[in-house]
């Protein structure tokens, strides 16, 4: 066969091809079905006020493979569940969600999966973290044990309005909350982080 028919015969096909994968998205929307009730930013900082209850925000991606994981978790891990039921659990896409919203909590990494605890008032309980010294609102998908202790401190300390916070000496110090780690434990895949610039 001549190079020039050849050509002729394969390149559409190729281009087929590589139209189809550039269409494909790049993976499904992070599913929030199952037993845990989720709400949106708005509706969820509603339901806190009103309720008192503690706030557990997940700040995720549709393209992030941790965050499809970590979603696996808390359809599937009952102890999660069980302590979900405590809190107003409010997810974020930070791919989606407005500058407003995501940009609060830019300082808390700019890395996904993150999940961050509020109290009822919308104020964060920054030092309810994970023992993942390199990555503090990262919890493993692979140790849900380190996001159930997070949950069981978190329903205690950012509970209500009379929560303990850190004094100023501490956060000057740097000090880590008591029963939090410095570890490094692996963290969101490299190279995948989320630029909220």
């Amino acid at each position: 066969m001549p190079p020039l028919t050849w050509a002729v015969r394969v390149l559409p096909w190729v281009a087929v091809a590589a139209l189809g994968w550039a269409a494909a998205p790049a993976s499904a929307a992070i599913r929030f079905d199952g037993p845990i009730q989720w709400s949106g930013w708005a509706d969820g900082m509603r339901l806190a006020s009103s309720t008192k209850k503690p706030v557990l925000l997940l700040l995720f991606t549709d393209s992030c493979p941790k965050c499809g994981l970590l979603g696996e978790v808390f359809r599937t891990n009952r102890e999660i569940q069980k302590l979900a039921k405590s809190f107003v659990m409010v997810h974020v896409n930070s791919g989606t969600e407005p500058m407003e919203i995501v940009g609060r909590f830019a300082r808390f990494g700019n890395y996904a999966p993150r999940i961050v605890f509020l109290r009822p008032d919308a104020s964060p309980a920054a030092e309810i973290q994970s023992p993942n010294g390199a990555f503090p609102y990262y919890y493993q998908p692979s140790h849900p044990e380190y996001l159930i202790a997070a949950m069981t401190k978190a329903r205690a300390v950012a509970g209500g309005p009379t929560a303990s916070r850190p004094s100023k000496s501490d956060r000057r110090q740097g000090a880590r909350p008591p029963g939090t780690v410095a570890a490094s434990q692996g963290g969101p895949a490299q190279g995948f982080f989320v630029s909220f610039r």
